[in-house]
């Protein structure tokens, strides 16, 4: 079994996981059963894959390599006999046949899993060492990849990796837009470290700007993310420029520049980055849509929503309870509803999951935590309003005026826009007579990701916002 056989391997795991297969055999219980299995089945295959990504310049030559790669392709054997099997048994046997409920058995296999991926860090570990000796110039980033948990995102995760690994040959930027929290910086990894992509590109790099940054800075980040070691009387603007457009040059990279707040951050440094027609790949972040507009006026741009209450419920299980994952019968209504307080993001989920963790587990503490979520996440967490207040210290002085006003409503109030813009106009925000300057004003902050546009008028201008709970909390 080659490379591309686990990828079948793998997209065979999916349809069964998206219930995407012929509708007889997903009606089948034990199919519906085996779901949870094949999630973890293929998250562990994933893995794998990912280190056959990196073994492609190794896997012949050291020998720790290329007995992993066979015990990879051994155990992914195993288990594509295994599903067919267990598959195939219900589309040409009736349910009714079988004496004793039918179980696919992985628990042999799940443990060689564990055990080869104790081994690939000794792998990779070797591997590093051979290719400084031999002075390759192959790709970086050949530890196994960071696995963080990840929930909700689906769909725009496989909008941006289609786009990641497109037809489209010229260098192309895709730019993840929305408000601090949401998870642009988690959706932007998931991408960076998703197997194919690490197979598809050559080299792969990351540079985080932020609101302050030195261009010098800046550019040595990105020659430590690349592996380029600048020598003596190299650290300068120019010549770290010459040494990452050489280092890119001629070979088919995607680069992370992630939470940008200023498309002159991306003017100093574009002229690093090559377009030689391989399809290249900049990935972009940031909480402003003109930013995103303004690096590259013709190419995707993702607003990131916020996550559903299912998702919000799925993300507050799995950091409370990091054991097992699911929360006791007797918590479980008022953590729903503590989820959905949260009112989708993720930066509020994971400041109460780490509160709810480190307490005590009883429905009179969780009612508590309920009933005072925004003086709990406010206190709780220094570091979830230093980031949130990044998008307030940031506009400019008319704008926030504009944005505090917000706080004479109450929490998750939907708004009037016609109601609000007569309101700045009587607060002396906005000049009498000047409807288009107020409307001017709160697409803007709609594009920086403080208000939400709730509901559209025919004529697609805005008809009805609010602000998030945890930044209402803040003005």
């Amino acid at each position: 079994m080659i490379d591309t056989d686990v990828d079948c391997l793998l997209e065979t795991l999916k349809h069964l996981i998206d219930c995407n297969y012929p509708s007889y055999i997903f009606k089948s219980p034990w199919i519906l059963k085996e779901r949870d299995r094949f999630k973890l089945l293929y998250k562990e295959l994933t893995s794998l894959r990912t280190f056959l990504s990196y073994s492609e310049e190794t896997r012949y030559t050291v020998p720790k390599v290329k007995v992993l790669v066979i015990r990879i392709i051994d155990v992914a054997s195993k288990v594509e006999d295994m599903v067919d099997s267990f598959v195939s048994t219900f589309a040409v046997k009736n349910p009714k046949d079988f004496n004793q409920d039918p179980c696919l058995d992985l628990d042999d296999v799940m443990q060689e899993i564990q055990v080869i991926k104790g081994e690939m860090k000794f792998a990779n570990h070797e591997a590093l060492n051979v290719l400084k000796d031999e002075g390759s110039s192959s790709r970086v980033n050949i530890a196994v990849p960071k696995e963080d948990k990840v929930v909700g995102f689906d769909v725009e995760t496989r909008e941006i990796l289609d786009t990641l690994v497109g037809d489209q040959k010229k260098l192309d930027v895709i730019s993840i837009v929305g408000m601090g929290g949401l998870g642009k910086t988690t959706l932007a990894k998931r991408a960076y470290y998703d197997s194919y992509v690490t197979y598809h590109f050559y080299i792969r790099g990351w540079v985080t700007v932020s609101q302050t940054y030195q261009k010098l800075d800046l550019l040595l980040s990105l020659c430590n993310s690349l592996s380029i070691k600048p020598g003596a009387g190299e650290e300068n603007i120019g010549k770290l420029c010459e040494l990452i457009y050489k280092r890119l040059k001629g070979k088919r990279y995607l680069i992370v520049i992630d939470d940008i707040w200023s498309a002159e951050a991306w003017n100093e440094i574009r002229i690093c980055f090559p377009d030689d027609n391989l399809g290249s790949r900049i990935l972009v972040t940031s909480r402003l849509m003109n930013v995103a507009s303004n690096i590259k006026p013709d190419s995707p741009i993702h607003r990131l929503r916020f996550l559903t209450v299912e998702e919000s419920w799925d993300l507050l299980q799995q950091k409370v309870f990091a054991e097992n994952g699911t929360c006791p019968v007797n918590l479980q209504e008022t953590g729903k509803q503590i989820a959905e307080r949260c009112r989708g993001l993720p930066l509020a989920i994971l400041v109460i999951s780490g509160l709810l963790a480190k307490s005590e587990k009883s429905v009179e503490f969780w009612s508590q935590v309920l009933d005072s979520m925004g003086s709990y996440i406010v206190s709780d967490s220094e570091q979830c309003m230093n980031t949130l207040s990044l998008s307030y210290n940031h506009l400019p002085q008319h704008l926030k005026s504009c944005f505090l006003y917000f706080g004479a409503f109450k929490e998750d109030f939907e708004i009037d826009v016609r109601k609000l813009m007569w309101l700045w106009v009587a607060e002396g925000f906005v000049k009498p007579c000047t409807d288009n300057v107020a409307e001017e004003y709160l697409i803007d902050l709609i594009d920086r990701s403080l208000v939400i546009a709730d509901k559209k008028r025919s004529d697609g201008g805005v008809k009805v916002c609010r602000v998030h709970d945890l930044l209402h909390d803040c003005v």
